[in-house]
């Protein structure tokens, strides 16, 4: 999603959150960014995301390892958020874009596992897991 790239950027308004981070959205959130080729090795990058009742922090981690362990974090920024409850997830508002997150479950690589699907503006929809998972690309 174009709008997390605006993390890094760093323009854009901020406004304060309202409520508490839920269990079950708490925590560290993995999103499998792609591979690249840097200096002859493929280079594996993954995002980490950690949603804190005032500030989402987004890490940018990479690795030569293709099961994604190892990571080493290249880069961090972290940014005020406002959350808003609705009916069926939250609301995440960040540097004026507005993203909806909810649970679910899915089955990745024959494993059921839980994701944090977040949706865009655009209305694409993108998966993050609690542990790196190089199943499915978060599309930037």
């Amino acid at each position: 999603m174009m709008g997390l790239l605006a993390l890094w950027l760093g323009n854009g308004l901020y406004a304060r959150a309202a409520t508490r981070v839920p269990a079950n959205y708490g925590g560290s959130w993995y999103a499998y960014d792609g591979v690249q080729r840097i200096d002859h090795h493929r280079t594996y990058a993954v995002l980490r995301f950690n949603l804190t009742p005032r500030t989402l922090t987004v890490g940018l981690h990479v690795t030569r390892h293709a099961n994604l362990s190892k990571l080493t974090q290249r880069s961090v920024k972290r940014v005020p958020v406002r959350l808003l409850r609705q009916k069926t997830g939250y609301r995440l508002r960040v540097a004026g874009t507005t993203y909806d997150l909810r649970t679910t479950h899915v089955t990745v690589a024959g494993k059921r596992r839980v994701a944090l699907r977040v949706t865009g503006s655009d209305h694409r929809s993108d998966l993050a897991f609690h542990t790196p998972v190089k199943a499915l690309r978060w599309d930037c």
